[in-house]
């Protein structure tokens, strides 16, 4: 019986394993992590402010999370934008159409009144946010 030839005999010695070379799987690799850290954006706080300190470690940070910062004076930002006087119309606009209310993470100045964080964790539980983290430096 006639086999035939075989016409791919001659390309590949016997000795010789058909694979994948691993320096373009690390050269791919490293040129995705090198894209990824420069397109990567980093939160930063809106306003420069003096946060108290303590000695416990820090609540991580959840993925949902609305910033609120709170100036010396009582100036109010979330998630980088000024608020004005009507802190409760902002949060209803910007709350009410979300489906899982965020945790918020309050980073308020070491010299802001006590009664302008009481207004603003008021108007915060009015709007229907559960969780609130306060944020601080950890001390020495």
């Amino acid at each position: 019986m006639n086999r035939g030839v075989d016409i791919f005999e001659d390309q590949l010695p016997e000795n010789d394993e058909a694979g994948v070379g691993i320096m373009p799987l690390i050269d791919v690799v490293f040129q995705l992590l090198v894209f990824f850290m420069l397109t990567s954006t980093f939160v930063s706080p809106a306003l420069d402010l003096t946060l108290p300190q303590l000695a416990d470690d820090v609540v991580p940070r959840d993925e949902f999370t609305l910033d609120v910062s709170v100036g010396p004076s009582g100036e109010v930002w979330i998630d980088g934008e000024a608020v004005g006087d009507d802190l409760a119309s902002f949060l209803n606009t910007r709350l009410g159409a979300l489906a899982e209310m965020p945790v918020a993470a309050l980073r308020a100045d070491r010299e802001t009144a006590y009664d302008q964080l009481m207004r603003i964790l008021r108007e915060l539980g009015s709007a229907g946010v559960q969780q609130i983290h306060f944020v601080y430096e950890v001390g020495d």
